[in-house]
Order: structure tokens, then sequence, then C-alpha cells
């Protein structure tokens, strides 16, 4: 009889640890659902921001123009025409990060990921991006074969 009830005990001490367990487990795991809620806030706010026209100065030295919709996004740069899919990471420092997965474009670029790290300044954007499938720039700067330095403004709605 007396074996029975140190099985139950044990039992009991096992099902109490695993509820422990559980509880500690749900209550991390929420935590982290609350964060990943938090970070598509952030940036479904972002894409927000970045909707609508925004184009080079006429004196810029390159002529591109960005259409961003949604996560969608269509780039026309020395008449070359990209079509993307981007993904925003606001809050990454020490700048703020974009990927551009390319699905329209020339042949050697479709397929390819586009790093680049960003600024928003109410109309005015900056925007350094990586040629297709190279390194994420540091520096916002134009560096031959590796990245492209972008300064665009918004166009205002007609």
């Amino acid at each position: 009889m007396s074996v029975t009830n140190r099985a139950r005990l044990r039992a009991s001490a096992t099902s109490l640890f695993v509820l422990a367990l559980m509880i500690v487990s749900s209550v991390y795991l929420n935590g982290g659902i609350a964060r990943a809620f938090d970070d598509d806030k952030e940036q479904a706010e972002a894409v927000k921001a970045f909707e609508g026209t925004w184009v080079t100065e006429e004196n810029a030295g390159i002529e591109a123009k960005w259409v961003f919709t949604g996560t969608s996004v269509r780039a026309t740069v020395n008449g070359m025409d990209y079509g993307c899919k981007m993904k925003l990471e606001p809050a990454t420092k020490p700048n703020s990060t974009a990927d551009f997965v390319i699905e329209d474009g020339p042949e050697d670029a479709k397929g390819k990921m586009s790093k680049a790290i960003y600024k928003l300044e109410g109309d005015k954007l900056t925007l350094c991006v990586s040629h297709p499938g190279k390194e994420r720039p540091t520096k916002f700067e134009d560096v031959p074969e590796e990245a492209v330095l972008f300064q665009l403004k918004k166009q205002k709605k007609s």
C-alpha cells in the first residue's frame, strides 16, 4: 500500500512540474507572439509611409522612379524596369533595412535579392541598394559594382 502512494506522489510531482513548464512556456511564447505582432505592426506602419511614387531630382546623375504599393515595388532605374517584393526592418540599428526580392527585371537579376539600408525623413527617402546578390551596404554611398545610392523625393498627388 505504501508503494502505491509513492507512485501517486511521484506522478503528482511530475504532473506539477510539467504543468509549471507549460505555464512558463506559454508566457514566454505569448511574449514572443506579442513581439511578432509588434514587429508586424512596425513593418505595416513603415510600408504605409513608403506608399506612393518617389523620384530622383533632375540633376541627380541617375534617373529613377520607385512606386511602392504595399509590399510590391515597381522601380525604373535609368530605363530598366524591376518588379520586387519588399520587406522592411525599420528598427534595425544602426540603419533601417529593406530587402527587395526581384521578381521581374533583367534575367541576371530575377530571383535574386537586393539588400538595402534606408532613411525616411518626411517626403525624402535615402535608399542605398546593393546590386542583386551582393552584401548589404553599410554606408549611404555609391560603390561601383556593389551598391547604388538613391536620394528620392515623394511626388505630390495631383
